[in-house]
């Protein structure tokens, strides 16, 4: 390593999550997220993503207790204050603490830049310290986002947070990037370049074979990893930044790999470096710089992963899938298909490979094609297109994953909506999701019994659903006797999170009298958050209307023109609930303006994104 680091010693001898001792320590943490920083600064794409997997491994190994742990995304200035002093009244009465406080965002050299306010670095620091705790750790991966590979960070004049001389034993303080330096984010890698590298060695790469990984290591192996990565970048060559001032004995310990709930390891012979990709959206993981002499294990969650190693004169690659408790040994590779594809308009530099895996293999021995039937059996095995399948009947995609009492719970809650829904029905019928609520809650369950068992063959990093597409099945009861309620599809293009515009309800309305065939676009405005997008509906319409005779057959079509009914004008609200992180239910009120008549209008949807 070119930047070598001392032995870090401790205040109290602390701190190990796993261990005796550490059952007297509390071990608190504030993780910080945000992405906007302000109108005139261009919004970042992963400081958010990074914050949630930074939370997630300090949860699953480092011994932080989900109480313990806040994770504030696109918080206000005032909010992120309010949470420090909150966690400086909670410590008071503490014994031994270790505080940590983690930040990816904007910054400049002045301090934090989040949401258009600042927030000192004197000020931060201050209100860290204010924390009681023997150990104060702070982590910044400081950030403003660029072109292709997203320049994070302004240039700052000192050595960030070094206006003064560090005065309290048990500090340390640790920035993505040097004083003069601008730190960056990789699309590749879908975060910072830093946050990765120091996940990746808090999972196990670090680990020099003990078992655990200090600050040292960590901090050492996403210097090294960031250092070679961007050498080559737009941004040019990024230096991790520390300030370490510790007294006592040992080195703090920062996670456990054999607290994993799931572990690779890769055997002592083996050298090279595996990047993990999590299945079946190829999301990175992790990296390992595995060098050959030593055993290096990396702690992963439950789930399906592709693992793939950089040889000489090409790529070897393997998929692999963990269950609760696994231990797996890499030691097998197969060989990889490379087909090389440049961007259209890009220069050779700007060459990508794309890298193709296939049950079918040349066998050079017998000249002919080999079907792999190994690899179509694990691919089944944990196969997120087999639990969707299995999934037409509801919970059956449940029991595939073994999730035995969520199955039975998604079996019975559809039967039973279905049954006394149909059972209940009064009026016309026809609705893609039925005439009263009971009936769209059925169909509700089944659309989230089939999300859920596709999400959870393995679980995945949270979701924040940001630009895309979705696609909603509504259905409406209108506070009108002719035409009491409708159903029909919607979908929304999201060009940003807090933005959509698309098809507002285009589908059938069934009265006595009449069909009514309606059309529309509609513009949605309203943020998103972990879960929850809570956001005001804009409507503009059209209705055909097809009339019925006396008897109720058909008597023709009859277009409704200007003052006398085609145009519909609607305003209202609506709320928007993700179960898993790509299926929603949703709920919306509005008032409707129609054929000269103002009716109320309240619904409910089903739907899933597309996108991120």
């Amino acid at each position: 390593m070119t930047r070598a680091l001392l032995a870090l010693p401790l205040v109290v001898g602390l701190l190990a999550p796993g261990s005796a001792a550490a059952e007297e320590v509390v071990r608190r943490a504030i993780v910080v997220g945000a992405n906007e920083g302000g109108s005139l600064l261009e919004k970042l794409q992963y400081a958010e993503a990074d914050a949630r997997r930074f939370s997630g491994v300090l949860q699953d190994l480092g011994g932080f207790a989900p109480e313990e742990l806040e994770l504030l995304v696109s918080p206000t200035v005032a909010e992120l204050s309010s949470a420090l002093q909150d966690a400086a009244k909670a410590s008071e009465t503490a014994g031994k603490t270790l505080f940590l406080f983690y930040y990816s965002g904007h910054a400049d050299q002045i301090g934090l830049q989040i949401a258009g306010e600042h927030l000192p670095y004197r000020d931060l620091k201050d209100a860290i310290r204010a924390v009681p705790a023997d150990v104060h750790l702070g982590i910044l991966d400081a950030c403003r986002s660029g072109a292709i590979t997203n320049i994070k960070g302004a240039s700052v004049a000192d050595p960030f947070m070094m206006e003064e001389p560090l005065s309290v034993e048990g500090e340390a303080w640790i920035a993505a990037s040097a004083a003069t330096e601008d730190a960056q984010e990789s699309d590749l890698l879908q975060g910072s370049f830093f946050t990765y590298y120091l996940v990746s060695g808090m999972r196990g790469a670090a680990d020099t074979g003990d078992g655990w990984v200090s600050l040292d290591e960590a901090y050492s192996y996403a210097y090294e990893r960031t250092v070679a990565r961007t050498a080559g970048t737009q941004g040019g060559t990024q230096h991790p930044y520390y300030d370490f001032k510790m007294q006592g004995n040992g080195q703090l310990k920062l996670t456990e790999v054999r607290l994993a709930t799931a572990t690779i390891s890769f055997p002592a012979d083996m050298a090279g470096e595996v990047a993990v990709l999590r299945l079946p959206e190829r999301t990175p993981i992790a990296e390992v710089a595995k060098p050959e002499g030593r055993v290096v294990t990396l702690a992963l969650e439950p789930g399906a992963y592709l693992l793939r190693r950089r040889v000489e004169g090409g790529v070897q690659e393997v998929t692999i899938s963990l269950s609760e408790g696994s231990e797996l040994v890499v030691d097998r590779w197969g060989d990889t298909e490379v087909e090389m594809a440049s961007r259209k308009g890009g220069t050779a530099d700007e060459n990508e490979y794309v890298y193709i895996s296939s049950p079918i293999k040349w066998d050079p021995d017998l000249q002919k094609l080999k079907l792999d039937l190994t690899r179509i059996g694990e691919g089944l095995k944990e196969s997120p297109g087999v639990a969707g399948g299995l999934s037409v009947i509801p919970g059956l995609g449940q029991a595939y994953n073994g999730r035995w009492a969520r199955a039975a719970g998604f079996l019975s809650a559809t039967i039973a909506l279905h049954s006394i829904g149909w059972t209940a029905t009064t009026g016309p019928a026809g609705s893609l999701t039925g005439p009263n609520v009971l009936t769209f809650l059925a169909f509700a369950t089944h659309g989230w019994a089939v999300s859920d068992a596709i999400w959870n063959v393995h679980r995945q990093e949270d979701f924040r659903p940001m630009a895309g597409v979705t696609i909603s099945a509504e259905t409406s009861w209108v506070g009108a006797p002719d035409h009491p309620w409708s159903s029909g599809i919607s979908v929304d293009i999201f060009p940003t999170s807090a933005i959509s515009i698309g098809l507002d309800h285009a589908g059938l309305v069934l009265s006595p009298s009449e069909n009514r065939y309606t059309v529309g676009t509609r513009v949605t405005l309203g943020p998103n958050t972990r879960r929850m997008r809570l956001a005001a509906l804009f409507g503009l319409g059209t209705v055909v209307i097809n009339s019925k005779d006396s008897e109720g057959g058909s008597s023709g079509w009859t277009e409704v023109l200007g003052t006398q009914g085609l145009l519909s004008i609607s305003v209202g609200a609506l709320a928007r609930y993700y179960l898993t992180p790509r299926y929603f239910v949703q709920a919306e009120g509005r008032s409707e303006w129609l054929d000269g008549e103002s009716h109320g209008v309240w619904g409910l949807g089903m739907g899933f994104h597309i996108g991120r």
